[in-house]
């Protein structure tokens, strides 16, 4: 069983294996920069939902003052003790959250490096601008003194890390570039 030699078009052989070459690394290079793609979508999603994940935890934390607060007015001081591991738990995770919004916010710099999605660098500026990583910090020494005003804080930064993550969901669905067009589908 001989095989047949390859169809000759008129290209030597080597000329010919050097086109198939070039043409397979040009497929290869397309089919690498939508993965590419893909990832960084994939990357971006992870930031939306750290960003919701931050939004919920500072909801719980509002939740928590809330029904804490209006037991608090006119209790002895052993009542006031027995909420103080829980007012010092509150604290702690907004200490934490403080440093998982930089962690989040290091993260989308580096991301828009990469990426170049300009609405990363916007909300970026935003989070930056709102000095988010200290007012976190504030309110978890805060917490304590100014239940009232904690309650609206927590609620006030769960809506900023809300609408941020919402701000990103449109660059992270449908695979859309940094020029806002959303690339079609790979091939299979």
């Amino acid at each position: 069983a001989k095989s047949d030699p390859p169809p000759d078009d008129g290209a030597p052989p080597m000329e010919q294996a050097v086109t198939e070459q070039k043409e397979l690394l040009a497929e290869f290079d397309k089919v690498a920069d939508e993965l590419n793609n893909i990832l960084a979508n994939l990357e971006g999603s992870t930031l939306v939902k750290r960003l919701k994940a931050a939004s919920r935890k500072q909801q719980a934390v509002a939740a928590t003052l809330s029904e804490l607060v209006p037991n608090s007015f006119g209790v002895s001081e052993r009542e006031k003790e027995i909420n103080s591991k829980t007012f010092a738990n509150l604290a702690t995770t907004e200490s934490e959250s403080s440093n998982e919004a930089s962690h989040i916010m290091d993260d989308m710099a580096a991301y828009f490096e990469r990426s170049r999605f300009m609405l990363f660098q916007r909300v970026l500026d935003d989070m930056r601008e709102q000095d988010v990583t200290a007012e976190l910090r504030l309110l978890a020494e805060d917490l304590r003194k100014e239940n009232g005003l904690a309650i609206s804080q927590a609620e006030y930064w769960s809506d900023n890390f809300d609408r941020w993550a919402e701000d990103l969901v449109e660059v992270t669905k449908g695979g859309a570039s940094p020029g806002g067009k959303s690339k079609g589908s790979l091939p299979p």
